[in-house]
Formats: structure tokens, C-alpha cells, sequence
């Protein structure tokens, strides 16, 4: 059977037919068929879709998020094209596999738009020195880990007719 095996490195697959167990320490799957639904092994952007023979293929995701007409698969994505005041529209619902990181000097009005963002056992959102309105949706976090929705590293963050649920921790920055 093939293996591909990741020693402290970065394996990235981007097509072939993989089956069940032949991956191990993690890669970056942003393609292929598989004998087996690899969905949490798939970096946020990407989707898995199931073929009509049953096996599953990884596929660039559906857009979930704009800045005017231009659409992205990540909001980590949108947030990294922005520039000056911004703002960035959800839209759908999203449960992240990895933190958003509002970098410092990103100036970001998060519309949701009555959408929900969402993570399992990590930090939603973490501001790390940016300007940060949140707006007309939810964010929570799901899972036994402890963390925050949104955590306030350094910066500022506004919530305007938004919910935050599972906590929103800041250490010294501002919170309006």
C-alpha cells in the first residue's frame, strides 16, 4: 500500500487517489480523489464532495465571504486582500478549522450579515493589533477546549448588533 508520511515537514497533496490510513502526520490536502472522506484533514477554503462511484474529492470551497464584488473562500483571505477601512461581508455560515488573525494595523468591519462564524476547540477570531468591528451575526465556539470566541490580544474591538457567545477575552486593549 502507498504511504505518505510526514516527518516535521510539510506534505502538500494536490491530486491522485488516496485511501484510508495512508496519510500520517498531517498534510496539506488541496486536491485528489479518496477512498474515504478526509474532511478533517482539509485546510479552510476547500471542500470535500462525494463522487457518484462513492469515492470523495477536495475541491476549492464555495466563496463565504466578499469586499465589494470580489469573493473569497476564507475570511483569513479577505482579511489579508484588505486594505485601509474595509469592510467584509459573510455569506453563509462558516465553522473555521483555523483562528482568524486580525494582523496589526488591519482596519476590519466584520459584517455577518445575520450569518454565524464559528470554531471547535479554539479562539474564533484573534485580534492581534487591528481595528475590529463586529456586526449583525453571531460568533461561538463549539467543543470542550478552553478559549474565546474572540480573543483581544492587543487593538480594538467593537461589537454592533452582534451576539459573541463562549466568551470574549482582552488583555488591555480597547473594547467598545
Amino acid at each position: 500500500a502507498n504511504t505518505i508520511e510526514n516527518n516535521n515537514g510539510v506534505v502538500n497533496i494536490t491530486g491522485g487517489t488516496i485511501s484510508q490510513g495512508a496519510i500520517t502526520g498531517g498534510a496539506n490536502i488541496t486536491g485528489g480523489e479518496f477512498t474515504y472522506n478526509p474532511e478533517n484533514e482539509i485546510p479552510d477554503g476547500y471542500k470535500v464532495v462525494e463522487t457518484e462511484n462513492g469515492s470523495y474529492e477536495v475541491r476549492v470551497g464555495d466563496p463565504i465571504a466578499k469586499i465589494g464584488n470580489v469573493e473569497y473562500t476564507t475570511i483569513q483571505a479577505a482579511i489579508e486582500a484588505a486594505e485601509g477601512e474595509t469592510t467584509i461581508d459573510l455569506t453563509a455560515n462558516v465553522i473555521l478549522k483555523n483562528t482568524v488573525v486580525i494582523a496589526e494595523g488591519k482596519n476590519i468591519t466584520l459584517n455577518l450579515a445575520t450569518w454565524t462564524l464559528s470554531a471547535a476547540d479554539k479562539n474564533v477570531i484573534r485580534n492581534d493589533g487591528g481595528t475590529l468591528t463586529i456586526q449583525n451575526g453571531t460568533i461561538t465556539r463549539t467543543g470542550d477546549v478552553v478559549g474565546y470566541s474572540v480573543n483581544n490580544a492587543s487593538g480594538e474591538i467593537r461589537v454592533e448588533n452582534a451576539t459573541i457567545t463562549r466568551g470574549l477575552y482582552t488583555s488591555g486593549s480597547k473594547m467598545t
